[in-house]
């Protein structure tokens, strides 16, 4: 923030490289994502050190949509004003202003995975829809949009597949083990149907394919809000990785636990607006 001695309360998360993790348990050394007030952009930081203080009497509750922190009063944000100036505001100063634009996340990542457009589109498919059995991705799908999709991927890659009728109703497609099983043993080594972790380092393009993947597997783009999509799913694993990657190429998110499950909504515009009169308070 540029000001010394001002501080988040202790259960405000950071992004790390191996997650997400509360700001107290942060210690000296250790990389932290931030946000470059000159680029704008996405990059990983060493903590050049780390304060503890208790005697604060008073913290700055800066509550919106898609923000919920408490902070020390001279804590640094930035933001736009009103006429799009761009410029570093207190904590303080947010409580007494009608309306600005805090950035929730970054402009880009500095960093870009080598992979094509559709290998990322398929391990999003495996992710959200298939299953690792005998060496080969196995797929139970029942809408006709989603067996579509996945067909015309496959061909796309050149994938040979099989694919069958249930008794259940539902599609088995099933990808032949010569083309399951190396991306088994690149992507998918521990046999766990979750996103590879080479996915943390996507540019803001391969972001955006993941998001607009996610809403035709376990999602929906919402037609009310052209920038707006969410995505359900039962892993808070999930959650935080998909934040992780959103939040550094400027894709704005937020999540609530909805039943055994939780619901992200995120949106591609990264800036939230915040009202002093109405978003803060001590």
């Amino acid at each position: 923030s540029g000001a010394t001695g001002h501080c988040f309360s202790e259960d405000v998360e950071v992004i790390t490289p191996n997650g997400w993790v509360k700001i107290i348990d942060v210690n000296k050394g250790d990389l932290v994502g931030t946000y470059n007030k000159k680029t704008k952009m996405f990059e990983y930081n060493k903590v050049n050190d780390k304060f503890v203080y208790e005697n604060y009497k008073e913290l700055y509750h800066i509550k919106g949509n898609c923000i919920d922190v408490m902070t020390t009063n001279k804590h640094g944000f930035i933001g736009y004003t009103p006429n799009g100036v761009y410029k570093e505001f207190t904590a303080e100063e947010l409580a007494n202003i009608n309306r600005v634009q805090l950035p929730l996340a970054c402009s880009d990542n500095t960093s870009s995975l080598d992979i094509s457009d559709d290998m990322l589109r398929l391990l999003v498919n495996i992710s959200a829809d298939g299953s690792i059995e005998d060496n080969s991705f196995r797929f139970h799908l029942k809408k006709e949009r989603k067996i579509k999709h996945l067909q015309e991927l496959l061909d796309r890659l050149g994938i040979e597949y099989t694919i069958n009728k249930t008794n259940c109703g539902t599609t088995k497609i099933r990808m032949l083990v010569k083309y399951s099983k190396p991306i088994i043993d690149k992507y998918f080594r521990d046999d766990k149907k979750v996103l590879p972790n080479c996915l943390k380092y996507t540019d803001k393009n391969q972001a955006k394919i993941i998001l607009d993947e996610y809403s035709i597997t376990d999602g929906h783009k919402n037609t009310d809000a052209k920038n707006s999509y969410q995505i359900y799913t039962s892993k808070k694993e999930e959650v935080d990785f998909l934040q992780q990657i959103f939040v550094a190429n400027g894709i704005r998110s937020s999540y609530i636990k909805k039943g055994t499950g939780y619901v992200i909504t995120a949106n591609t515009r990264s800036l939230t607006t915040i009202s002093g009169k109405l978003n803060v308070t001590k």
